[in-house]
């Protein structure tokens, strides 16, 4: 048995810790992002669809920005 989410890859070490720690780290961050999507969720609530649409631009433009830097 291997702790790799890699079917293919055969996990290292004796008991694949590394893997398991790498995979727990995974976790916690997607548990995070998780929090972050419900407050945002939350916060969107009370918007308008026009508002969130105007806030949706204002984020594509400012990461367009930061592409051409």
């Amino acid at each position: 048995m291997s702790a790799s989410w890699d079917d293919e890859r055969e996990g290292e070490g004796g008991l694949g810790v590394e893997e398991f720690k790498k995979n727990v780290g995974s976790l916690k961050e997607g548990l995070s992002r998780t929090k972050e999507n419900a407050i945002l969720r939350e916060k969107m609530a009370g918007l308008s669809e026009k508002e969130i649409q105007r806030a949706i631009d204002d984020a594509e433009r400012r990461d367009a920005f930061k592409d051409k830097d």
